[in-house]
């Protein structure tokens, strides 16, 4: 009798073990269940989230390099203003499509993204010096050229009328005055190969250029290789010599002011009797009396060096 409870007692026991361990493995599924549905759902939301929040979105980008144009403009033009999470931004797309739709207002501009967050860099067209009694822009255009692609750009006539205006008041500042070679005619088509030789100068570096006397000393038919640049900086001229044209925008770069003009100004006032030399352009007989310095451009290092000169050097 007692051997018979004991075997009832054991096989409850087992069955009540074995309905612990399936009731334990239940809960661990139903946990891994309702974890994995979470998880789910919590991937869900974020993909909603990305693809309906504005921050995510192509047309809320960081753009910088506008001068004329507004950002809204910019991101019309690329295409980019509409529904275009910036998962699926195409940037070789998006810079064809505003290079064709600016009319050649706008020369360049690189996009990129992560997926996450876009930006994008334009640089527009704008006048950077005077020759032959025009303003010529830096893709060799003349004033009359700029205002036709204005209007033929697809804006309101309001937002052309800005651009017009905001064109003819950078006209106004002060802007360098090109010069030829002896010999070499300050024709229409040589004042444009010489102003795009000023695409990338600063537009803060140009106003502290009085003039640029591109020099030929050899009489290569390529006339425009070098130049001698005159600056006027608080009431004083200075000559830098030896400049190498392809290399103006490395010269007149942003931070020109500061590692250059600032340089000669100290050179020159660290003592009151340092020389002068005079100079001519060669299309013009006035004299001006300058304080004289050469440049060098270190390929290597990316770097430009101002250099002194005596007065007898310079002569």
């Amino acid at each position: 009798m007692d051997q018979d409870n004991n075997c009832i007692d054991t096989t409850t026991n087992t069955f009540e073990t074995m309905a612990n361990m399936m009731s334990s493995h239940s809960l661990k599924k139903t946990i891994k269940n309702v974890f994995s549905l979470l998880v789910i759902v919590l991937v869900i939301s974020l993909i909603s989230l990305y693809f309906s929040l504005p921050v995510f979105q192509a047309k809320e980008m960081s753009l910088t390099g506008f001068v004329n144009f507004k950002k809204e403009e910019v991101i019309k033009m690329a295409s980019l203003d509409g529904y275009h999470p910036n998962l699926f931004l195409n940037p070789s797309k998006a810079k064809e499509n505003v290079l064709e739709e600016s009319k050649g207002l706008i020369l360049d501009c690189e996009f990129s993204s992560n997926g996450f967050v876009a930006s994008g860099k334009i640089v527009e067209d704008y006048p950077v010096c005077k020759c032959a009694d025009e303003v010529y822009f830096a893709s060799g255009k003349l004033s009359e050229d700029i205002y036709q692609s204005v209007n033929e750009l697809k804006l309101s006539e309001d937002d052309k009328y800005r651009l017009r205006l905001s064109y003819q008041n950078e006209m106004k500042e002060n802007l360098p005055l090109l010069h030829f070679p002896t010999g070499t005619e300050a024709s229409k088509e040589n004042c444009k190969i010489a102003s795009k030789r000023l695409q990338g100068v600063s537009l803060s570096s140009l106003g502290y250029i009085d003039g640029i006397q591109f020099i030929n000393e050899q009489g290569d038919v390529n006339w425009d290789n070098v130049a001698s640049a005159i600056l006027l900086y608080k009431g004083e001229y200075y000559q830098l010599d030896k400049l190498r044209s392809e290399l103006f925008s490395k010269y007149f770069a942003e931070n020109f002011l500061t590692l250059a003009l600032d340089q000669m100004y100290y050179f020159t006032h660290k003592s009151p009797d340092y020389p002068k030399t005079t100079f001519s352009y060669q299309d013009d007989d006035k004299v001006i009396e300058t304080y004289y310095f050469y440049a060098s451009y270190n390929d290597k290092k990316g770097s430009v060096l101002i250099h002194e000169k005596s007065e007898r050097e310079a002569k």
